[in-house]
């Protein structure tokens, strides 16, 4: 009786093992999957609030890129298009910006798995004019591919992911010519003088 006990228990044994483990290991599997994966995002993350940063930083200063390489910018010589912020001047920062993240987002590696480097990239970027308050947007949509297929799929599960970064636009002295350049123009127009009347109006009412 005892024999055949042990016998009935060793074959429990078996057929538990033959199930628990092929599901144990793929759930570990997985898990390793998804942390390369979250890697990854990290990584793309780092480039999206680098970049952002650095736009700002060059909508805020066009001299930047001479101070940087450790020259003293001539004046006469430097473009700082004034009320670039109105007219649309931020188109060449802008692409230059998406040039970098295309480059740094092409040369990511695949990580600790093959065949799991981000692809597909959408970059999107963008100087955010409010006028009073600007912002630098670095947005990018792309997939990253995990190996492992669905029963009866014929194609490895992709993630689609989206990493997002704004840094604000800091110039206090671009925000001092922009509101020169409006009372110029309300000056100009005789904008200035019409709202001295009515202020003027609005005082006598109230004495």
């Amino acid at each position: 009786m005892a024999t055949d006990k042990m016998r009935n228990d060793s074959g429990m044994v078996i057929v538990e093992a033959t199930i628990v483990f092929p599901v144990m290991f793929l759930v570990i599997f997985l898990m390793i999957f998804a942390g390369n994966a979250y890697m990854q995002k990290c990584r793309v993350e780092a480039i999206v609030n680098k970049m952002s940063l650095d736009g700002a930083a060059y909508c805020a200063d066009p001299m930047l890129d001479d101070i940087e390489g450790g020259s003293i910018p001539n004046y006469n010589d430097v473009d700082i298009r004034p009320y670039r912020y109105l007219l649309g001047g931020m188109s060449d920062i802008e692409a230059d910006i998406e040039a970098k993240v295309n480059s740094k987002f092409n040369s990511l590696s695949t990580g600790l798995f093959s065949n799991m480097k981000p692809s597909s990239a959408l970059v999107t970027v963008q100087y955010n004019n409010g006028f009073i308050y600007s912002t630098f947007s670095v947005d990018i949509e792309y997939k990253i591919r995990i190996p492992v297929r669905l029963l009866g799929a014929s194609d490895y599960i992709s993630m689609k992911v989206f990493s997002h970064a704004n840094m604000p636009v800091s110039d206090s002295s671009e925000f001092i010519r922009n509101v020169d350049m409006v009372e110029d123009y309300m000056e100009k127009y005789g904008v200035t003088e019409k709202i001295n009347e009515m202020v003027e109006k609005v005082k006598e009412w109230i004495d």
